[in-house]
């Protein structure tokens, strides 16, 4: 036997073991996903998963839903959007992914930037008050300035932040 043959049946071996044990892996996951336990694990696992895909999208979470209702009382925003800035607000990750993002609301007569958490975070403004706001698009930053000299800088791609200038202009 030659030392190519004795390669190819070692791989081929190599090979076999590895189907053999995935098979074996796959036979314990199925046991284990059969049980309560499993089924628990599997159900949080699909939570978790819509949870990370709709944070992909850009979507709200359910608190942050939930923080939208009870700011806007009744009301429509204009525009809502997610920005780039972010907030502490209390959760055990956020020094590490630098905090939850912020939402900027536009209703007929103020703006509200939230983000929900243990500690959530609201600033509200009142349109009339941000007369020398203005939108930098070389940084794509909106800087929210109010007549007492305050500014709230939030980042924004350049069409959203035209969108909320227009909102704010009327």
């Amino acid at each position: 036997m030659s030392i190519r043959q004795t390669m190819q049946n070692g791989v081929w071996q190599l090979g076999v073991l590895a189907l053999r044990g995935c098979q074996a892996v796959d036979r314990v996951v199925r046991r284990g996903l059969d049980s309560r336990v499993g089924r628990a694990v599997s159900d949080g696992l699909a939570r978790f998963s819509d949870w990370a895909w709709a944070r992909l999208r850009g979507e709200m979470t359910r608190s942050e839903r939930a923080m939208l209702d009870s700011l806007r009382e009744d009301r429509e925003p204009g525009c809502l959007l997610r920005t780039r800035s972010r907030a502490d607000v209390g959760q055990w990750c956020n020094p590490w992914w630098g905090g939850a993002r912020l939402w900027l609301a536009v209703f007929d007569a103020e703006i509200v930037i939230f983000a929900a958490g243990r500690r959530p975070h609201v600033t509200r403004y009142a349109i009339e008050t941000l007369g020398e706001s203005r939108y930098n698009a070389v940084m794509a930053e909106l800087m929210l300035i109010g007549n007492d000299g305050e500014t709230y800088t939030l980042g924004l791609p350049p069409l959203d932040g035209v969108r909320v200038m227009n909102n704010v202009s009327k």
